[in-house]
């Protein structure tokens, strides 16, 4: 291994084939092997690039060898020299060997999930791809989330298709809106390197309302007083109700349940809660009147209190 670290490591010579691995990214005029036939070398390719070859049969770096890019970049097809021995053809087959000198890279740093509240356990968003371009354990090993996952709620599981990789965020624990509306997850990609090189991603889930909410009113009970001779439009009270989801499932209509108040003297604003005279009063006939309200939620299907 320290051999192949340094760039050198010698195969087998025959009358006709050398099988050489070096590391990538090595200095120029590094060393790759020294070919052991006794006379002289000669390049077959007067124009190689990448090698030059003394006339002794040694063989040096020329330029940068990068595993990444071409001609490198196949580890089933090594790089091929060829050299002239006499009245031979050597051929030099060079597998360049990955060093773990990239990371894993998220096309997009930041992403966007919404779950409904009512989502299923079990439930997956599909994560972004995070490419390294190293090879074999330099490559991306797995992802894991770092921060921000409140409760444990989310996981992280894989599908391997062919000798691509994909990543899924999936529900591990229901979720409560009007506990925790959203979460901000990092999610981290690494390397099988020692020590691994990362990249991150920020994931932004929003948990969608579900109408799981009734309103509730601020007071299980309201007490008014009214003069006999008060005037039509008269505003007894107001009464008040919130209700914890969002959107249309927290926007409130108020009633007067007719069912259990049949008396038409008092009428409610929809929207505002107030409750006016709309009728005589007769202090002898009635002393007391009891009005039941209802609160209507604008969800689907609509929730209420009375």
């Amino acid at each position: 291994m320290r051999q192949i670290f340094l760039g050198l490591l010698l195969g087998l010579v025959n009358a006709e084939l050398v099988h050489v691995s070096i590391g990538e990214e090595l200095p120029i005029g590094s060393l790759v092997s020294k070919l052991m036939f006794p006379g002289e070398y000669s390049l077959y390719d007067v124009n190689e690039q990448y090698f030059a070859l003394s006339f002794d049969g040694k063989i040096t770096t020329k330029s940068r060898i990068d595993r990444e890019s071409e001609p490198f970049n196949d580890p089933e097809n090594p790089y091929e020299l060829k050299v002239r021995h006499g009245q031979t053809l050597i051929q030099v087959l060079i597998n360049v060997i990955d060093i773990n000198d990239n990371k894993p890279l998220f096309k997009i740093k930041q992403d966007t999930f919404a779950f409904r509240e009512n989502a299923q356990i079990g439930d997956e968003k599909t994560l972004p791809e995070a490419i390294d371009i190293d090879y074999g354990i330099n490559s991306t090993q797995g992802y894991r989330i770092v921060s921000g996952n409140t409760d444990n709620t989310f996981e992280i599981v894989s599908f391997k298709a062919g000798n691509r990789k994909f990543y899924y965020l999936r529900l591990k624990r229901g979720l409560d809106r009007e506990r925790t509306p959203s979460f901000t997850i990092t999610i981290e990609a690494y390397d099988g390197a020692y020590p691994a090189k990362r990249d991150t991603l920020e994931v932004q889930i929003i948990v969608e309302d579900e109408n799981d909410c009734s309103p509730e009113f601020n007071q299980t009970h309201y007490y008014a007083s009214v003069r006999e001779d008060a005037n039509i439009g008269f505003k007894i009270l107001t009464v008040k109700a919130t209700d914890d989801d969002s959107g249309s499932n927290s926007k409130i209509v108020y009633s007067i349940d007719r069912d259990f108040s049949p008396d038409n003297k008092f009428m409610i604003n929809k929207k505002s809660g107030d409750i006016t005279l709309q009728g005589p009063l007769d202090y002898e006939q009635e002393k007391e009147i009891f009005l039941a309200v209802k609160a209507t939620d604008e969800g689907t299907p609509p929730r209420e209190t009375k």
